[in-house]
């Protein structure tokens, strides 16, 4: 039962980990765009505050994509890397915030808080994901006197409620496929069982087919070597039928008939 449930448990991850490492792939394109982009158009000291943190996660992503390719990883570890790759791309808004000052970063913030809610199925990393950047950031558009704090605020009070709708349904979704799944299997295990119990019993079943050559007098059977036999024997060695001796009504009169005649005789 335990292997059934970690192969169903390796079934779900599968579409997880591939939507990690699509999500990885276009977040590292994404920041490699981002960096062109800096760097055509950006001062040269915000480019360097900016550009590094970018290069780093961008790296990181693209060795998450690599290793999800090459199937290397290990059992159980898909949402810590899916949790180290997220924190990583949470780091960028705030390097841009508390280095700039800039508040635009706030999109980013919460697209990443949405996409957390897609992937992190364990509630011990996805609501520290969750909650600490948001708290965090709020708290620094206030400390900072960003102009329209609140408002950026409220969008990333909003992001974490369609993280949590997300990541509920999602769920639910999830359990419903474990739950047919195991239904499934469990129906295809049991239906193997019975096959095979059906297959032992056929094979303990022995017929007796084609012309038996029966002497019409003793009424013995000619078996394979050639010998005569008695009926009894010969269906007993041949099948799984066991012979119970009684008397027929029409052999009891018979013999009642002979016994008659045998005494009258002798009187």
């Amino acid at each position: 039962m335990n292997g059934l449930r970690e192969q169903i448990q390796a079934d779900l991850d599968k579409p997880i980990q591939r939507c990690l490492r699509w999500v990885s792939l276009v977040g590292a394109a994404y920041l490699l765009a981002r960096i062109a982009v800096s760097l055509w158009m950006d001062a040269a000291a915000p480019r360097l505050v900016l550009n590094l943190p970018r290069g780093l996660a961008a790296l990181v992503l693209l060795g998450l994509f690599l290793r999800l390719g090459a199937g290397r990883l290990p059992p159980g570890r898909l949402q810590l890397f899916a949790a180290a790759g997220l924190g990583t791309v949470l780091l960028l808004p705030f390097a841009q915030l508390l280095a700039l000052g800039q508040a635009s970063s706030t999109a980013d913030l919460m697209l990443d808080l949405v996409v957390t809610g897609l992937l992190l199925r364990s509630r011990w990393l996805y609501y520290p994901a969750l909650l600490v950047p948001a708290v965090a950031w709020m708290v620094l558009l206030a400390a900072r006197g960003v102009p329209d704090a609140l408002s950026w605020q409220l969008g990333v009070a909003t992001a974490c409620m369609v993280s949590l709708i997300l990541r509920h349904y999602t769920g639910s979704l999830i359990a419903s496929q474990a739950a047919l799944r195991f239904q499934d299997l469990s129906r295809r295990e049991r239906q193997g069982q019975l096959i095979e119990e059906l297959e032992e019993a056929l094979g303990r079943i022995r017929t007796l087919k084609g012309l038996l050559p029966i002497c019409s007098h003793c009424k013995k059977i000619r078996n394979d070597q050639g010998y005569w036999e008695q009926v009894e024997k010969y269906v007993q060695e041949r099948s799984e039928a066991e012979f119970t001796h009684g008397i027929c009504p029409d052999c009891a009169r018979e013999l009642l008939r002979e016994e008659r005649e045998r005494r009258a005789s002798k009187g």
